[in-house]
């Protein structure tokens, strides 16, 4: 098999009969995949690890759960490709165009992202703990809720006895006012869930809906009491305070 450029040359031949293989292959013996075209391609769990991919085209390709730490994709097209749980520790993705990517759950703890476009990109869960040259406001609208005016809609999920479905200890009764102090709130954006008054937005409390006897509550709030809306979050941020207006009913929100 021949990995090629996009302007034709053969940059590397291998006796393997798949794409990963090759490119496993290659990886291994330092070759240049300098511009390789690689759209579309079928790179899932492949262990690229330190691979030069400078200014690859990976337009669409599926690289869920692949191993790219320590890559080298700076300029490299990523637009609509599928880096699903993919490990991109410290990986460099300098002008990298990711315009609709998944990175759902993608490790990018140390990654360079100056320039990179992320307009669109999917980050719900992705680690981005110590990334470089992120700019939040590009990977999710809720982090606007800083500039709001005003009272903010969130919502929260809660068991039948009015408590968070996963931690508990907190009781959410309608009409009230949640309080937590202020020093006992964690405002590190790289946690995803920290200490705090956890809200969601409505979809999100519908993904973790198991039955019927969970409730969703509609919360009020201002952007004061904002204290960390995660990076990469999936919907969840965290409030110091809010009140609790009222339960959904089921058909406000489609069941």
């Amino acid at each position: 098999m021949k990995i090629k450029s996009i302007h034709g040359c053969t940059l590397f031949e291998s006796k393997h009969d798949t794409l990963k293989d090759a490119l496993q292959e290659a990886v291994a013996k330092s070759a240049n995949l300098y511009e390789a075209s690689l759209d579309g391609a079928n790179l899932a769990r492949a262990n690229l690890d330190g691979a030069s991919l400078y200014e690859a085209n990976l337009y669409g390709a599926s690289l869920d759960g692949a191993n790219l730490a320590r890559a080298n994709l700076d300029g490299a097209n990523l637009v609509r490709a599928n880096l699903y749980e993919a490990n991109l520790y410290g990986a460099s993705l300098y002008e990298a165009s990711l315009y609709e990517a998944s990175l759902v759950r993608a490790n990018l703890d140390g990654a360079n992202l100056y320039g990179a476009n992320l307009d669109g990109a999917n980050l719900d869960g992705a680690n981005l703990y110590g990334a470089s040259g992120l700019n939040k406001f590009q990977t999710n609208p809720l982090h606007a809720m800083q500039f709001a005016t005003g009272t903010i809609n969130g919502f929260k999920l809660v068991n039948a006895n009015g408590e968070g479905v996963h931690r508990g200890g907190i009781k959410y009764q309608v009409g009230e006012t949640v309080r937590i102090n202020k020093a006992d709130c964690d405002y590190d954006e790289s946690t995803q869930c920290g200490s705090g008054i956890n809200l969601a937005t409505l979809d999100w409390c519908l993904k973790e809906k198991s039955n019927d006897s969970q409730k969703i509550l509609l919360c009020e709030f201002t952007a004061k009491d904002l204290v960390a809306v995660p990076l990469g979050t999936d919907g969840k941020f965290r409030v110091k305070k809010c009140k609790v207006v009222r339960e959904l009913k089921p058909e406000e929100y489609g069941e």
